[in-house]
Order: structure tokens, then C-alpha cells, then sequence
């Protein structure tokens, strides 16, 4: 856990962090002019400080944007590290999301969404070694997530480079998700994915075909989310 420097008034920011001893990372929206602007004024701040900083470049949803995203990028690192110009700079992390927003309804994406994410992790680091992070699988809140019509129940599993969705355009039918974990299951990508609780969970729900598992009930989207998450959160973690 690191307190966030905002782009604003950085060098004030940094002076705290020194004098603390502590570490902090600068939080970016890398499409924002005005905040990239502010990082490469404060470089002299921030080369003093490399060691107790990271740079987080915050892409949030990247989701139909992809080719914006890296362009942007791509840009912006290069502007940093030649105003850092230094080989103390911070260690940079690329962050994003690809998964669509809850106020978005995944019948109108394929069943198998691809990992945008890690994709502009990989093509951003062939400039420097750059560092990867993301929403685990859950798309950044921008505002009230009502507004959808209505929730259909799916069961997601997390495999390499995709996630996999099982879904019912039956809206709010809670016995759905017993008929997904089954298509989970059974389907080829069941092997692939790492033994976890969110597996575990899945696997539960389709040999018991009972929705409430030591208490708590998975009947509507929100624990069901944690089981995504924990697949995500397992998978990139054994990259580590």
C-alpha cells in the first residue's frame, strides 16, 4: 500500500517523501496533457527521489481504445525517460483494464474476450523494462453502474491471455449460474485454468447445484465478480 502523489504540485509532494523516508507512487491518466506535463516539470524532483518512487501509468479502460492506448503510450513513456534521463529512473507500471464495465451488457461481446491488458504490457516493455498491473478482471468505476438492462447470469473462467464467459440471456434467473459453472466445467478450457478458490467455487456450484456455499450466496452478480477476480489475481500472481 503507497500513498498516491497526485500531478499536482509534485515537488512539494516528493519533499514530504524524503523527508519521511517513505515510498510513494505518481499516478497518471497518460492521456491527460496536463498531467504528463506536470511529471516531466517536477524531473529534477523526481530523479532525486527515483528510489522511494514508482510512475503508474493509468490507462483505465483501454476496451475498443487499444491502438489509442499504445500510440499514447508509447509517446508518453518516451517523454518521460528522456526528461528523467537518468539511470535512477522510478520504475514505471502499466495499468489498465480491458474487461467491459458493469453498466454494459456482456451479451454483446463474444464469449471469449481477450486480455488487452496484457498485450500493451507486452508491446509497450520492447521500449524498457516496464512494470505490469491492472484491475484484476473488474473494470475501474466511473460513475453509478446503474443504467444497464438488467443483469444475466454468467460464469467466467481466467485462462492465459482471455477470459471465457458462460452466459444466459436470462435476466436475473438465478439457477443460471448452476447451468454456466456446468458449461464451465465441461467445456475445453476447464483444464487450463489454476486450481484456486474462484475454481473451486465454480466447481461446487456444478457438482452440488446449490448456490449457497458456507454462507454466503452467489444469486447475483457481486460475489461472482470475486470468483473472476481471485482467478485473475492467482494467475498473475505465479508470473511474478
Amino acid at each position: 500500500m503507497l500513498p498516491v502523489i497526485k500531478p499536482l504540485k509534485i515537488e512539494d509532494q516528493i519533499a514530504v517523501v524524503l523527508r519521511k523516508q517513505a515510498q510513494a507512487a505518481i499516478r497518471l491518466d497518460p492521456f491527460s496533457e496536463n498531467e504528463v506535463n506536470a511529471c516531466i516539470e517536477a524531473g529534477k524532483s523526481i530523479r532525486e527521489a527515483a528510489e522511494n518512487l514508482i510512475i503508474i501509468l493509468d490507462f483505465k479502460t483501454i476496451l475498443g481504445r487499444y491502438n489509442d492506448a499504445l500510440k499514447t503510450g508509447r509517446g508518453v513513456i518516451m517523454r518521460l525517460t528522456s526528461a528523467l534521463d537518468s539511470q535512477r529512473n522510478p520504475n514505471i507500471v502499466i495499468l489498465a483494464n480491458s474487461f467491459p464495465e458493469s453498466k454494459t451488457s456482456l451479451k454483446n461481446y463474444p464469449s471469449i474476450l481477450s486480455m488487452e491488458e496484457r498485450k500493451l504490457h507486452h508491446e509497450l516493455s520492447d521500449q524498457m523494462p516496464l512494470l505490469y498491473g491492472d484491475y484484476m478482471s473488474i473494470a475501474p468505476r466511473t460513475g453509478s453502474s446503474k443504467g444497464g438492462s438488467g443483469w444475466f447470469p454468467h460464469v467466467d473462467l481466467v485462462t492465459e491471455n482471455d477470459w471465457h464467459i458462460h452466459l444466459y440471456e436470462s435476466n436475473g434467473d438465478q439457477a443460471k449460474y448452476i447451468v454456466a459453472s456446468g458449461d464451465a466445467v465441461r467445456g475445453g478450457y476447464w483444464r487450463n485454468c489454476i486450481d484456486c478458490w474462484g475454481k473451486g467455487i465454480i466447481d461446487h456450484v456444478h457438482q452440488h447445484k446449490m448456490l449457497e456455499i458456507q454462507g454466503k450466496k452467489f444469486t447475483v452478480p457481486a460475489p461472482w465478480l470475486s470468483v473472476r477476480a481471485n482467478q485473475h489475481l492467482t494467475r498473475m500472481a505465479l508470473h511474478r
